[in-house]
């Protein structure tokens, strides 16, 4: 007699490579996902703070911290599989006021400089890239947090970033102020964020990207140092792993099938799948400089971006003790073998609301 599949709510937000699973074109062994599509900051936020979904989508940065600060891998209260939803080069979303004089990124040195969240994932490799290739160290920097363009926002995760690394100052700036006015009436020199400050995207004349070319800064840091950044992975809460051990391999060998199906909807000849001209000859550029196999999951194709991350995590404060690579994924996600799900039987676990 069959077993009934095991009903997992499953956050994340509306990509391409995912979609084939919402859509049933894919379907994870012995699993039913019950989805909630929504921005990931939001995601985060409510999985850190109330442990909403079963399996979520998971800033990479706050994932690290969080690891970093349980005693021992088993302690973290989330285990991660090697499916990363979102990368992104970062040298575009660096913006300077253009009356702070500041023409080179080694000028960033001793200035003030906005983050909405220090940990932010996008941040972290920001500050790996100034540091390595311009000697910009977060100890350099007066760093401000805050809402970006609108006023509040908290950090999701108590941080002791003095505590890790003494020298690194970082405050919070009034209650009743964004970052992107901060910026562009020069009360800050600069700031770095996942999304561009409205005075940008208005055309305001006071504020301007640090890397004007960002995207041939972006291809020379890529071909000198290796990363194509990962910003956020897939997460499931501690309890349903121990529940269903096999869930974690069920999952990647999934969301690898969706990617490979995305990818393939991509090259597919006749009508473009999105709306972009030019979208097949941009694939094949893309490939030119990236490799054929450009957004990869697994460890081993992972690895050194992983170390780099977390290098960058300990020289900013953020990791209170040292990590590996290997102790951040569930087991059974750490090689080729395959887990079948199907063959597992087990009662739907209880995740939260979707």
């Amino acid at each position: 007699m069959a077993r009934s599949p095991v009903r997992i709510t499953f956050a994340c937000g509306d990509y391409d490579r995912v979609r084939p699973l919402r859509d049933g074109r894919v379907v994870p062994a012995g699993v039913v996902l019950e989805h909630t599509v929504m921005p990931s900051h939001r995601i985060f936020h409510e999985q850190v703070r109330f442990r909403r979904w079963d399996v979520s989508e998971m800033s990479l940065g706050s994932y690290l911290t969080l690891a970093a600060r349980a005693g021992h891998p088993g302690e973290n209260p989330f285990v991660a599989i090697p499916v990363f939803t979102s990368r992104y080069f970062r040298h575009g979303f660096i913006w300077t006021n253009t009356a702070s004089g500041i023409e080179w990124p080694e000028d960033l040195k001793g200035r003030r400089i906005g983050v909405p969240d220090y940990h932010m994932t996008a941040a972290i490799w920001m500050r790996g890239m100034l540091s390595d290739d311009h000697g910009v160290r977060a100890q350099d920097v007066h760093w401000l947090t805050g809402g970006l363009n609108t006023p509040g926002g908290t950090e999701r995760i108590r941080l002791d970033v003095p505590g890790i690394r003494p020298g690194i100052h970082i405050e919070p700036v009034p209650e009743d102020r964004t970052l992107d006015e901060m910026l562009a009436s020069g009360e800050i020199d600069a700031l770095m964020a996942a999304l561009p400050p409205r005075s940008f995207e208005r055309g305001d004349p006071r504020v301007r990207r640090l890397f004007a070319d960002h995207v041939s800064a972006e291809r020379d840091y890529y071909l000198r140092r290796g990363n194509f950044p990962i910003m956020h992975c897939v997460a499931l809460r501690r309890e349903v792993h121990e529940a269903y051990p096999w869930l974690a391999r069920s999952l990647l060998d999934a969301f690898g099938e969706a990617k490979d199906l995305c990818l393939r909807e991509l090259e597919a000849p006749g009508a473009l799948p999105v709306t972009l001209p030019w979208l097949t000859d941009f694939l094949a550029e893309v490939r030119a400089v990236l490799g054929e196999d450009f957004w990869p999951y697994g460890v081993e194709p992972n690895r050194h971006d992983l170390a780099t991350l977390i290098r960058y995590g300990e020289e900013q404060g953020l990791l209170a003790r040292p990590l590996s690579v290997d102790e951040l994924f569930a087991p059974s996600t750490l090689s080729g073998s395959t887990v079948s799900g199907s063959a597992v039987s087990g009662s739907p676990v209880s995740g939260g609301t979707t």
